[in-house]
């Protein structure tokens, strides 16, 4: 046997035959790539239209109307002592008013409207507790509601002081019954049985404060508890009785949960 070489001779069917295969798979691949990224951006486009539909309805829900915040004329304070409750009225309320109005209401319908207030202690201003500043403060409202030191157009008036202290060893009821009249105008005389006011002066701690309460023994002394139960005549309730009580400026409670007391 006669050593031989083979020569590979192309054959251009063939060659071209491979070449028509690598065209379609560079076709196919072409193909798929484009699939690929039509897929994406498609893809890339929802997302996109999620987070703004996302957006959007944030953005709503942030542009929606607020919520009015109604300013309370009136706020709470609590303290710690048992049955005893502060409430402080923000102008244009005037704390007397607003005791003589409730008052007057429990006297024409009979009722409270509460069951744990036992007294109201309505009062114009606060000041530290001390005779120093309980004095300045006097003077300020005496002059504010009875007409000031030389006052001739306030008509003349019989008043009394009536102290009550809680908690507070800075003031006395003898020291403030003795000093606090100075201040009151010179036209207006003391009664101290049949008064036409009493000057209320309330001390909690290192607090007091001053009111002017008008028709108090009429009222009860604002004791809301035995107002309820005096039939009112006028009103022909046949002798009823009634019962309940509530709140106004500072409160005192027959219940030893809620703020309140007895003298």
């Amino acid at each position: 046997m006669s050593n031989s070489k083979f020569i590979r001779i192309p054959d251009p069917h063939l060659r071209g035959s491979r070449t028509n295969y690598d065209d379609e798979d560079d076709d196919d691949e072409d193909d798929d790539i484009e699939a690929m990224i039509s897929k994406e951006r498609a893809k890339i486009h929802e997302e996109h239209a999620e987070s703004t539909e996302l957006t959007g309805e944030r953005y709503k829900r942030s542009n929606k109307p607020k919520r009015r915040i109604e300013l309370s004329l009136t706020v709470i304070h609590h303290t710690d002592t048992p049955c005893v409750l502060f409430v402080g009225c923000e102008p244009p309320i005037d704390p007397v008013r607003l005791t003589l109005s409730y008052l007057d209401q429990i006297k024409q319908t009979g009722s409270a409207q509460t069951r744990s207030v036992q007294r109201l202690e309505p009062i114009y201003d606060t000041c530290i507790a001390a005779l120093p500043e309980l004095l300045i403060l006097g003077e300020k409202i005496f002059k504010e509601k009875l007409g000031g030191v030389d006052a001739d157009a306030k008509p003349q008036v019989s008043y009394k002081i009536l102290s009550r202290i809680r908690n507070c060893t800075k003031l006395t009821s003898a020291k403030i019954i003795e000093e606090l009249p100075r201040k009151v105008p010179p036209s207006h005389r003391v009664s101290l049985t049949n008064p036409d006011i009493v000057i209320l002066v309330i001390a909690y701690k290192s607090v007091a404060g001053i009111g002017i309460a008008p028709r108090f023994e009429e009222l009860k002394k604002y004791n809301v508890s035995q107002l309820v139960d005096v039939p009112d005549l006028d009103l022909d309730q046949g002798g009823r009785s009634r019962s309940r009580v509530t709140n106004a400026v500072v409160a005192q409670s027959t219940s030893d949960a809620s703020f309140g007391g007895n003298d």
